[in-house]
C-alpha cells in the first residue's frame, strides 16, 4: 500500500510539473523550448505561419491548440534532440527547405511521435533518422506527406541504418502522394546488407499515389516487417519501379492493392489484389473509394484498405469515365488467311473484352467476348479472334470494354493465299538469362 502510495505521489507531482506553453504568431517557438522544461507542452495558439528552424532539446509535446480554423504552419526545419511528440501541425518547406523533420543524433533511447501533421513541399527528407540517432521507437499517425514538385531527392521516410537507430517503426493511416520525380528510395527503412530482426517494423493503412521510383516503400533487410491493409496506385512506371518491398520469412505483405506496379522482395505475399482502387477524384486530391472499389472490406480485419480519413462513397465509380488501363498492352499473333488473334491483359479479373477494327483508323467494327484467362494477382488476359478477314490485309484494330478503349490504335495482318510472294522473319524468346529462365 505504501509503495503503490508513493508511487501515485511521484507519477502526480511529474503530471503536475507538466505545462502549457502557449506560442502566439507574435513570439517565438525556440524561446518557448527555451524556457520549457523536460514533460512541457509547447501549443501553438494561432493559426499563423511560424517561419525558422526549431530545435527540441528536451522531451517535449509540440501540438496546435483546440478549435483552431486551420493547423499552424512552420515554415523551416525541425530537430528533434530528444523524445518529442508533434501533433497536428503543417510543415511546409516552400519548395525551398531541405529537410523538415530531422531526428538529430543526440537522441538517446526515448521514443518520438508524430501524429495529425502534414508535410509538403520540401526538396530533401520529410522524415530524417539521422544516421546515429537512436531512439526507443518512431510512431507516424494519421499524417499527409506531399512531395514537392521542384524536388529530384524527395525521401518521405528515411533511416539510413534503422537496425541501429530504433526498436519500433510504425506508419499507419497516412497517405503519401507525388513522390515522382526521381525520388529513388522515396520511403527507404535501411537495416543493412544481412537480413535482421530489430527494428520491428508496421505499414498500416496507408494510401500511396504517384509515389513510386525503383523500390517503392522499401524495407531493406528489416526481416520483422508487415505491410498491411495499404493501397499504392497510380505510380510512374519507370525501370524497375515497384511498390512495397519487404524481406524474410518473418516479414510479409498482406491485404494491400498494389495497382499498375509490382511487389519485391521475398517476404511472403498474400491476399494481393491488383485492380484499381477506384478513387472518387484522386487527380485533385480526393482519394475516398467508390462503394464498388476493390479496396471496400479488404482488410485483414475487414475493414477498408488504404488511409481510413478518406472514408467510402455511398455511389458506385461511373466505370465509363476511367481510363481504360492495360498490364500488357495489345498484340496480335497466329494469323490465317482470314483470321488474327488479339491479346491484351488488364489489371482486374472482368473477363469481358472488346476490340474494335477496320481497314482503316476509323475502325467500324466490334467484337466482343470473354475468352482468355485469369492470372491470379495479374489479371485477366484476353483473347479475341477476328474471323471472315480478306487475305494478306492489314487491319486496324484497339482493346477495350462495350464502354471504353485503351489509348492506342494497333496494326495486324493476315496471311496470304497460297502462291503469294512475301518475306518471313522468325525468331523466338530473346533474354539474357540473368534470371535462369533455362539452363544448358
Amino acid at each position: 500500500m505504501k509503495k503503490f502510495l508513493l508511487l501515485s505521489l511521484f507519477l502526480s507531482a511529474l503530471y503536475v510539473r507538466a505545462a502549457v506553453v502557449p506560442v502566439s504568431g507574435t513570439e517565438t517557438i525556440a524561446d518557448a523550448v527555451s524556457s520549457a522544461v523536460a514533460g512541457d507542452i509547447i501549443e501553438l495558439s494561432e493559426a499563423v505561419t511560424y517561419v525558422g528552424n526549431v530545435t527540441i532539446d528536451k522531451s517535449l509535446t509540440l501540438r496546435a491548440a483546440e478549435g483552431l480554423e486551420s493547423a499552424p504552419i512552420i515554415q523551416g526545419k525541425l530537430s528533434i534532440k530528444d523524445g518529442a511528440t508533434i501533433r497536428g501541425i503543417v510543415f511546409d518547406g516552400a519548395s525551398e527547405v531541405a529537410d523538415a523533420i530531422r531526428i538529430d543524433d543526440t537522441v538517446t533511447g526515448a521514443p518520438v511521435v508524430i501524429s495529425g501533421c502534414t508535410v509538403r513541399n520540401y526538396t530533401n527528407r520529410f522524415v530524417y533518422v539521422s544516421l546515429s540517432g537512436k531512439i526507443e521507437s518512431l510512431t507516424i499517425d494519421d499524417c499527409m506527406f506531399i512531395g514537392a514538385d521542384n524536388s529530384t531527392t524527395n525521401k518521405a521516410i528515411y533511416a539510413s541504418s534503422a537496425h541501429t537507430q530504433a526498436e519500433t517503426l510504425s506508419v499507419t493511416n497516412s497517405t503519401f502522394l507525388n513522390f515522382n520525380t526521381g525520388s529513388n528510395y522515396f520511403f527507404r527503412i535501411n537495416c543493412g546488407e544481412e537480413l535482421v530482426l530489430m527494428p520491428v517494423v508496421l505499414i498500416d493503412h496507408c494510401t500511396f499515389y504517384n509515389c513510386y521510383d525503383r523500390r517503392g516503400v522499401y524495407l531493406y533487410n528489416a526481416g520483422r516487417s508487415t505491410i498491411k491493409n495499404c493501397i499504392s496506385a497510380f505510380s510512374e512506371r519507370r525501370d524497375d519501379t515497384k511498390s512495397f518491398t519487404a524481406y524474410g520469412d518473418e516479414s510479409i505483405v498482406k491485404n494491400v492493392i498494389s495497382y499498375n506496379v509490382d511487389l519485391y522482395g521475398s517476404a511472403p505475399k498474400e491476399n494481393i489484389i491488383s485492380k484499381n482502387p477506384l478513387f472518387v477524384d484522386a487527380e485533385n486530391g480526393n482519394f475516398q473509394l467508390y462503394k464498388d472499389s476493390p479496396a471496400v472490406g479488404a482488410g485483414d480485419d475487414g475493414s477498408d484498405l488504404g488511409d481510413p480519413r478518406w472514408g467510402v462513397s455511398t455511389e458506385n465509380a461511373p466505370v465509363g469515365e476511367l481510363p481504360y488501363e492495360c498490364f500488357k498492352k495489345p498484340y496480335s499473333m497466329s494469323p490465317t488467311t482470314h483470321s488474327v488473334r488479339i491479346l491484351w491483359q488488364t489489371l482486374d479479373a472482368n473477363p469481358s473484352g472488346t476490340v474494335y477494327y477496320g481497314k482503316t483508323p476509323d475502325l467500324g467494327q466490334k467484337l466482343t467476348a470473354e475468352t482468355g484467362w485469369n492470372v491470379d494477382g495479374e489479371g485477366f488476359v484476353h483473347v479475341i479472334e477476328l474471323t471472315g478477314l480478306e487475305p494478306f490485309t492489314e487491319y486496324y484494330y484497339q482493346v477495350g470494354d462495350e464502354s471504353r478503349r485503351y489509348e492506342t490504335i494497333c496494326t495486324a495482318k493476315t496471311a496470304p493465299e497460297k502462291g503469294t510472294d512475301f518475306r518471313l522473319v522468325s525468331f523466338s524468346d530473346v533474354h539474357d538469362n540473368d534470371e535462369k529462365i533455362w539452363q544448358n
